[in-house]
This record gives structure tokens, C-alpha cells and sequence, in this order.
């Protein structure tokens, strides 16, 4: 894997958190305080799971109501 750096700094992300830590030093390379980034990045990820979650409950909501048995 290729290495990246920004002023030194070794920009390669790998493992579980690789998106988290992206996304908040992204923030901060674009200004953001340390504590704005991390929490941007705590809501957008929470948020974005929960939206897909009302999704996948609405959706199956609909089918049952619907009479469909593909569930």
C-alpha cells in the first residue's frame, strides 16, 4: 500500500476505525478544533446508522402491511 504523507505525517488509515479517523482529520485539515471533529464525526456516523435502520424497519412495515410474504 502506497504511504501518503501531509507535512510529515503518515496519512495511511487501516483497520476498524480507518473511516472515523479519515473523516475527523479531514475536519481538521479544513480548520476544524480537534473536539468539533471528533464529535462531527460521532454524530454523522451514529446518525447515518439510524437513519438506515428506520429505513429497513419502515420498509418492513410496509411489506407486512401490504399482504407480501417475502419476508
Amino acid at each position: 500500500m502506497p504511504r501518503h504523507s501531509l507535512r510529515g505525517r503518515d496519512l495511511s488509515v487501516q483497520g476498524a476505525w480507518g473511516r472515523e479517523v479519515a473523516s475527523a482529520s479531514l475536519s481538521l485539515l479544513y480548520g476544524a478544533t480537534r473536539p468539533v471533529a471528533v464529535v462531527a464525526t460521532v454524530l454523522i456516523r451514529g446518525l447515518t446508522l439510524w437513519f438506515a435502520v428506520l429505513i429497513g424497519v419502515l420498509a418492513t412495515h410496509v411489506l407486512r402491511a401490504s399482504g407480501t410474504n417475502s419476508l
